[in-house]
């Protein structure tokens, strides 16, 4: 990817509480804001008329109503009576399940059942593009009883857009640190072409020191580079044909010393997702924090779950 290098928080859209953590303001375009089970924490918003629901400690949340929420009422009611606890997570480029390996215990220990899916373009195939890599995540998805919600980090949400919407089972995506791009877009569509030459085999990556663990303890950063896999750079120009996001309740966790995902995508990303939260930090939180990133993960979940007016099960 092209250098992004250090950039402040985006102030314009957010407020900052003490901790750290941060909620993203609404977007001039969308008018209500929810609450979650922390009110910093989270932010939900949309210009129809709200509803009252209420969290897991009893504080207030706006949901939209049933009938007009569109995005959020997919699914049929029967099957949406509780929210998915098998959290389906898909890595960025360059990456492997290894990346997860941190992060699993903390989601395990707040209730989730986690899988994990190894997507192919970083098996050093340089014929391997986004859709082998969608397909990956389809074949996963579907060896899986029961409804699912999916986390893509970085490149993974490519792949992740292009097929979750023709899964049934798919009741919500979190994006992490991801791109959220429109039907007809690559990775390279925004920037205006590839970083890389059109001849590239496999695509290069920043240093990875800075670009990918600034903030990791230094035994794991350096564990981490000794572990990332050549990258087909074919990916990276393959457009999707979908946008998941639009049809599948999304959010978006920012992590707001990304030094690697141009600023540019997640100014895009911060207009398309209905929950926002911001955490501290560079690209890859769950090395770095993985326990602010499993809190993040469920309230930004019991959220999207408390605005679908799905009955959710607290473990």
């Amino acid at each position: 990817m092209p250098a992004a290098g250090p950039r402040p928080a985006i102030s314009a859209r957010s407020r900052r509480f003490p901790g750290m953590r941060e909620q993203a303001t609404p977007l001039p375009r969308r008018a209500t804001a929810a609450r979650t089970t922390d009110p910093r924490n989270a932010v939900c918003a949309d210009d129809r008329p709200a509803q009252t629901a209420f969290s897991r400690d009893g504080a207030e949340t706006r949901s939209r109503p049933a009938s007009t929420s569109g995005r959020l009422a997919r699914r049929d009611e029967e099957d949406m009576m509780a929210a998915p606890r098998h959290l389906v997570l898909v890595h960025g480029a360059w990456h492997g399940p290894w990346c997860w390996e941190r992060l699993v215990p903390e989601l395990e220990r707040r209730g989730w059942a986690t899988s994990a899916v190894d997507l192919p373009s970083t098996w050093g195939n340089p014929g391997t593009g986004m859709r082998d890599d969608a397909q990956a995540v389809r074949e996963h998805v579907e060896s899986i009883d029961g409804p699912v919600t999916v986390l893509a980090h970085s490149y993974g949400g490519v792949p992740v857009s292009e097929v979750a919407d023709t899964l049934p089972n798919v009741r919500q995506l979190v994006y992490l640190a991801a791109h959220m791009l429109e039907a007809d877009e690559a990775v390279t569509s925004p920037l205006g072409g590839p970083w890389f030459p059109l001849e590239a085999e496999t695509a290069p990556h920043l240093p990875p020191h800075d670009a990918f663990y600034h903030d990791v303890p230094a035994e794991w950063a350096a564990e981490a580079v000794a572990r990332l896999r050549p990258q087909s750079a074919r990916v990276f120009l393959d457009e999707q044909t979908r946008a998941s996001w639009r049809t599948i309740p999304s959010a978006l966790i920012v992590c707001d010393d990304d030094r690697s995902i141009p600023e540019l995508f997640i100014k895009r990303a911060l207009r398309s997702a209905e929950v926002v939260r911001h955490l501290p930090g560079g690209h890859s939180p769950f090395l770095s924090r993985p326990v602010e990133l499993a809190d993040a993960i469920d309230e930004v979940t019991f959220t999207l779950a408390t605005v679908a007016g799905i009955r959710v099960r607290v473990p």
